[in-house]
């Protein structure tokens, strides 16, 4: 039997490396301090992304969301807003600088969302989930998942 290949690129990328979770506690943190904004933070961007989210998670008043790899928590509350949701957000961060500036940023808005400073992989491996969310959400952040441990992460995210 011939093995038939879906992508026809002649280049090999490997993945990016693993960063561990102090290494990238430590890499979003230093990021928390840049003022920049990058392009995929622009308001047509997140918008648009938003309208997806929405759309795809099928967000109403009374959803009940874990925003993994939530960095500052600013798309979390958005969506909030957008969608009218009656429960706080679960913001699942590893960095504290990132959680941080989301509390510094969203003072008036901090009801609506509860960080929690933890690895995505340590929040599904400890069952915080445990049944009470019906939305998960990804966003930008998989990727620095560790990738042996991707299937007991999304096996323990419920």
């Amino acid at each position: 039997s011939t093995s038939t290949s879906i992508c026809t690129s002649p280049f090999h990328i490997p993945p990016p490396p693993v960063m561990e979770s102090s290494a990238l506690s430590s890499h979003y943190g230093s990021l928390a301090s840049k003022t920049a904004v990058p392009w995929w933070a622009e308001p047509a961007i997140t918008n648009h992304v938003a309208d997806m989210v929405e759309k795809y998670l099928n967000l109403n008043s009374a959803s009940r969301l874990a925003d993994l790899g939530a960095g500052s928590g600013s798309f979390a509350s958005l969506l909030s807003s957008r969608a009218g949701l009656t429960n706080p957000v679960t913001c699942v961060e590893p960095s504290q600088e990132m959680i941080d500036l989301g509390i510094d940023i969203q003072t008036s808005n901090a009801w609506i969302l509860s960080p929690v400073c933890q690895g995505a992989e340590e929040w599904a491996s400890a069952d915080q989930g445990n049944g009470q969310f019906d939305r998960i959400l990804i966003k930008y952040a998989v990727h620095h998942f560790d990738r042996k441990r991707m299937v007991e992460t999304f096996e323990g995210i419920r």
